[in-house]
């Protein structure tokens, strides 16, 4: 937006002001804005919703049951400010002129044909999460082999009634149908929020691409039940298997020299794991002439992550200590050095901050040194200098379940002091599960930064690792082209190669195994 202008935003809805709790969210998210005006909620004539039959509601109540509980939703400022907000019917055409609202907001499951013409040359703004084919959409993405749900945003006007795509966003499918559609529709919230506070600046309309999605058919049906009991089998099997210490979707540390453009990740070292636990997040440090390699250990009994260091030689990983151990998870131990200080920003999104720990003693002696971000779900968090201004870049959650595999979230900051920290105004700057999560620190190759970032496609968290060119990175805009992709299919073993770091020569990256087997048949086993 220009200058001091507001941006003034109806919402046509089926009953207003009673919303769901992810369209309170986004109401929630305009009230705060000081750049937004919630003025007004247009009802819709949208018919009455059929009611489902007695097995599909039985149906949909097991999938609630089955399916994780998005945490509450808090919008005190718009049930505060809600009492207020006018409510007009979606004919009357004169009380809608007396709104003057720059673009209506269609929250709504109605027709739109007719409403557009009583709008003129307002633009009306809807989410395909809301269109009439939202089940058998979802069904698609849950079938399809890469287990993506796409998510648009598009644009009418009583001229142009033909939509055009403004935003889109890719995020993980979910195994039930139900489940899916309240996701998308929570993670569509940030995606409507970013357009509003960058309108009018969205001039360029986006082209939708084909998605993997398989042959619709009568046996869908029948498949997605099957994809449910396998799914619901294969936790089952993973909980007997930790019980037996078989370590299921085992993460563990390898290592090659190379240029991450080009090696060959079937002919790295592998590095065995001979307690019930698993180690990933590896980031490598050198000091005093010797190579050190910082990673996550997770123990299979607690699932709980703790910060641990060891030696690299050429016989492996050596004198594995314990360096940072809290009550809460840890992983991605992020390492930087300022003012000949050594940190790390490891990720304690369990305890919804932000921290920044100080090394007093080489290599296992911590302190926190502060708290950068607090209340807030942040995970894989880097810092880099490029061009003279320091970035942080983090996935940061922004919907109640939590998830933080689909955002790329950039702040600017003063330094490694964090003494200011401004948020970037096209946030999220990736909108995209394969291809949003960082994957290791921002690397400098032949003189170019690349990002290391998650694939997260395929039903499973570090499905694949992404190399990503960083082609432009200003307050006013991110930019970036994907290089390479590693993805597991050079071990028949592995469903996952999800973090990369490198340090000289040497790489080490993480893959994830189907099983990691018994611990003690691991320490009998040649490397």
């Amino acid at each position: 937006m220009n200058g001091k202008t507001v941006l003034r935003v109806a919402l046509r809805c089926d009953a207003p002001p009673n919303l769901a709790p992810w369209m309170r969210r986004l109401a929630e998210h305009i009230c705060e804005s000081e750049k937004m005006i919630l003025c007004g909620f247009i009802a819709s004539d949208a018919p009455p919703a059929r009611e489902p039959g007695r097995l599909q509601s039985l149906w949909w109540t097991l999938e609630r049951k089955l399916a994780p509980k998005p945490n509450p939703t808090q919008t005190p400022l718009f049930d505060q400010a809600k009492a207020d907000i006018p409510v007009i019917s979606e004919t009357d055409s004169s009380s809608m002129a007396a709104f003057s609202a720059d673009l209506v907001l269609d929250l709504s499951k109605a027709d739109r044909t007719a409403f557009l013409k009583r709008l003129g040359k307002t633009p009306l703004w809807h989410l395909d999460v809301l269109a009439e084919d939202i089940v058998s959409r979802s069904l698609d993405a849950i079938l399809s082999k890469k287990k993506l749900m796409p998510i648009g945003l598009y644009c009418a006007t009583a001229e142009q009634t033909e939509p055009v795509c403004l935003a889109r966003a890719v995020v993980p499918s979910k195994f039930l149908v139900s489940y899916n559609i309240a996701f998308v529709r929570e993670k569509a919230v940030a995606l409507v929020v970013r357009e509003l506070r960058n309108w009018p600046s969205n001039v360029e309309t986006l082209t939708p691409t084909d998605e993997d999605f398989p042959p619709s058919g009568p046996l869908r049906g029948l498949r997605y039940l099957g994809n449910v009991v396998q799914n619901l089998t294969w936790r089952f099997l993973s909980k007997l298997q930790e019980k037996r210490k078989l370590r299921p979707g085992m993460f563990e540390l390898r290592t090659i020299n190379g240029n991450p453009l080009h090696f060959s990740p079937a002919l790295a070292k592998s590095h065995a794991i001979h307690e019930n636990a698993y180690h990933a997040d590896p980031f490598l440090w050198e000091q005093n002439g010797e190579l050190y390699c910082f990673f996550e250990v997770l123990s299979y009994a607690d699932r709980k992550g703790h910060i641990s260091c060891a030696r690299i030689s050429d016989q492996g990983l050596e004198d594995v200590t314990p360096i940072i151990s809290e009550d809460y998870h840890l992983s991605f131990p992020f390492l930087f050095e300022h003012n000949q200080t050594l940190y790390m920003i490891p990720e304690p999104s369990e305890a919804k901050r932000l921290e920044l720990w100080r090394c007093d003693s080489f290599p296992d002696q911590w302190t926190r040194d502060r708290i950068i971000l607090d209340d807030i779900i942040v995970a894989d968090s880097t810092i880099i200098n490029l061009n003279d201004q320091w970035w942080l870049f983090t996935n940061q959650s922004s919907d109640p379940f939590g998830d933080a595999n689909s955002e790329l979230h950039l702040y600017r900051i003063s330094g490694p002091d964090f003494e200011s920290i401004t948020p970037h105004p096209q946030n999220p700057v990736v909108f995209d599960a394969t291809t949003a999560r960082n994957a290791g620190r921002i690397l400098m190759i032949d003189g170019q930064p690349y990002r290391m970032s998650q694939d997260n496609s395929h039903d499973t968290y570090g499905y694949g690792l992404n190399l990503m060119r960083i082609e432009a990175l200003s307050m006013s805009t991110y930019s970036e082209s994907l290089t390479r992709k590693i993805q597991p299919d050079f071990d028949d073993n592995l469903i996952g190669c999800h973090h990369l770091d490198q340090r000289g020569d040497t790489i080490v990256f993480d893959v994830r195994r189907r099983l990691g087997g018994h611990p003690k048949k691991a320490a009998r086993s040649p490397d």
